[in-house]
């Protein structure tokens, strides 16, 4: 983990553009995986429950700072996952589906980062008054 933050960190600095993509990449593998371990397991998550840590952290997430994390114009409000938490978290499979959606609003996120079309900055507003 730390010699992958070294990495990125001069990528960026070489190249933030390429930095975002290798970073888009990885997170795009992991929503393929975690997406083939869904398919692969369905039927055995299914019948399992969910860790109560994990019900917990989707239960009790902050519904307001997460949809202003949304970093996409394209991811926010639109699609299956827009919808802020609680996301049903019955099953392990429910926990690992949660999971592969965090990963691709993380792909999202990495795409915003090099589409200057894209508005990823919050909106400041200053007192001038």
């Amino acid at each position: 983990a730390i010699l992958y933050f070294w990495v990125l960190c001069g990528l960026f600095f070489s190249s933030p553009a390429l930095s975002y993509n290798f970073s888009e990449l990885l997170e795009s593998h992991a929503v393929d995986t975690y997406g083939e371990f869904l398919e692969v397991n369905e039927e055995r998550l299914k019948r399992l429950p969910a860790p109560r840590v994990a019900k917990e952290y989707y239960a009790d997430r902050d519904a307001y700072l997460r949809m202003a994390m949304r970093s996409s114009k394209a991811t926010r409000g639109s699609g299956a996952r827009s919808k802020p938490p609680p996301y049903p978290v019955e099953t392990l499979y429910d926990v690992f589906a949660n999971i592969c959606a965090d990963e691709g609003e993380h792909v999202s996120s990495m795409r915003a980062c090099q589409d200057s079309e894209d508005d990823v900055s919050p909106t400041i507003q200053r007192n001038t008054a």
